[in-house]
């Protein structure tokens, strides 16, 4: 038995297919420039041994979409301890690895997911072709498969920046690993740079070396950053970066390496200048984006100072970085607190530091960590990414983190402490293997790029005098709606995954007919 479920949804081994679910063909509608998935699952009734998965080409009178840009994987599960109490693990079938084989046993349901690559070249129109599934024991089965592609392409917003907050891809470079391992380190960073650029983000925001070293004549060993902006620009990153070395000018949280213990502010604020302007002149030598400096994580949190010493320099520390014609940075939730600030990535929506900020000439960034510490539901992280970005008005979305695990002496469920184990894609040596709520994040993202084809549409609308009312009434009634997703698996009230779907279908439609209107 074969059917389809939201990619927002999980498919336990132990789920079974409602009626409505159930399939015999495969159809989605996509628009250019975006990578969209499809997923199918298989109920076995009887033992089907290893299962292959195998797609056709995609043809539509003369044109193809080409097999090779769909992606085959098959979800697996992996234990879980984000949003559980100590001590807790969910097994949770949310690892999407690429691959079209797969055992497959009675009563145990197997999801397949297929990403599509659409480029910007595509033609739009039906392209038909098939999925066929191939058991070890049992009948051969093909559904048929059809791409609706419409003549929308998606692109990055202007002042809108993703990125995960605080990475750690190049800090081993510092260390005495011999060329041919740094190669290896290098390129391994390179395949997630890339995989941050397929799943939306337009920046980065790397994390330094947890402790200073230093080169043969003591000046700061810098060679993770260069580095990492050589990579940035290999990968096709073209906007500012952020760069955040606190532990190397001593100014971290009292319990981490580098702390503010040991700050010296005539021995650190040298250290910094010579950082700051060492770093910007390798990136304009190197045609590499331009680095933004952020010295200090989170200074006005009082909780993690010590005698108030963190939240006292960071004035300091910000007018270092700016007369050293450099661009500032800081996280937080108070942006009049250390005003003025280039760049705020804040932990909350304020209208009053938004505004302010704007009137400044201020960038607006926030972070949420709910969608990486806490939540179960890729609705959740969706909606955060997408409307939620949108409807707040900020200029960007950011989470920390990526990648991380506090558990590293053992497996999850052997570790001696309890601890949260962060994989918004985990770790393989051929690059990031992705989760459901890693691809959630870049389909809310492409909802955030949607909604900016129409108002870019409204615009133009406008300035030919056209009434636009049905457009602007259709962005109203999404600001107006009420609650939003949970964290937790099934906990998404009106911001379900059956919203996602349909709105994204009447976006689309919305966006066709203001072109045609427009033409």
């Amino acid at each position: 038995m074969i059917f389809s479920r939201s990619p927002l949804e999980y498919v336990f081994p132990g789920s079974r297919p409602k009626k409505s679910e159930i399939i015999e063909h495969a159809k989605i509608g996509v628009v250019r420039n975006e990578f969209e998935p499809f997923t199918f699952s298989l109920y076995p009734l009887q033992n089907l041994g290893t299962v292959k998965i195998s797609v056709t080409d995609l043809k539509r009178v003369e044109e193809i979409i080409s097999k090779s840009k769909v992606r085959v994987a098959c979800v697996e599960i992996v234990q879980e301890t984000i949003g559980l109490p100590e001590g807790r693990f969910l097994d949770l079938p949310t690892l999407i690895r690429p691959g079209n084989q797969v055992s497959v046993e009675k009563g145990r349901c197997q999801r397949f997911w297929l990403t599509i690559r659409i480029d910007d070249n595509v033609l739009p129109g039906e392209y038909k072709g098939r999925i066929t599934i191939s058991p070890q024991h049992g009948l051969e089965t093909s559904l048929p498969f059809e791409i609706t592609v419409s003549p929308i392409s998606l692109e990055d917003i202007p002042g809108i920046d993703y990125f995960m907050l605080m990475t750690y891809e190049f800090t081993e470079l510092t260390m005495p690993w011999r060329k041919e391992e740094k190669e290896k380190i290098y390129q391994s960073a390179c395949n997630i740079l890339k995989d941050y650029h397929e799943h939306g983000m337009t920046t980065l925001c790397l994390h330094s070396p947890f402790v200073l070293i230093t080169k043969e004549e003591g000046t700061p060993n810098l060679e993770d950053i260069f580095a990492a902006l050589r990579a940035a620009k290999e990968m096709g990153f073209k906007r500012r970066i952020i760069w955040y070395m606190g532990h190397l000018i001593q100014t971290s949280k009292p319990k981490h390496p580098g702390s503010i213990m040991g700050f010296d502010k005539r021995i650190h604020s040298s250290r910094l200048k010579y950082i700051v302007e060492t770093v910007s002149q390798y990136a304009k030598e190197h045609g590499c984006p331009e680095v933004i400096f952020l010295p200090i994580d989170e200074p006005g949190d009082s909780y993690q100072d010590f005698q108030h010493k963190r939240q006292a320099i960071t004035p300091v520390l910000l007018k270092v970085i700016k007369d050293s014609g450099a661009k500032n940075m800081l996280t937080g939730g108070n942006y009049k607190q250390f005003r003025p600030i280039d760049y705020l990535c804040s932990s909350k929506v304020n209208k009053e530091d938004l505004d302010e900020a704007h009137k400044s000439g201020s960038v607006f960034w926030l972070y949420n960590n709910d969608v990486t510490t806490k939540c179960l539901n890729p609705t959740y992280a969706r909606y955060i990414y997408g409307y939620y970005t949108w409807m707040n008005h900020v200029d960007g979305m950011s989470s920390w983190t990526f990648q991380n695990t506090q558990n590293a002496r053992n497996l999850p469920r052997q570790a001696d402490v309890h601890g949260s184990d962060i994989y918004l894609a985990y770790p393989d040596p051929n690059g990031p293997i992705a989760t459901l709520k890693w691809e959630a994040i870049r389909e809310g993202i492409d909802d955030h790029k949607l909604l900016y084809q129409l108002v870019k549409r409204i615009k133009k609308l406008e300035e030919k005098g056209i009434d636009t009312s049905k457009y602007r009434e259709f962005l109203l009634e999404i600001r107006k709606r009420q609650g939003t997703a949970g964290c937790q698996i099934g906990d998404e009230e009106k911001w379900n995954p059956a919203f996602f779907e349909k709105n994204r279908d009447h976006l689309i439609l919305m966006i066709l007919d203001a072109e045609a209107r427009i033409n």
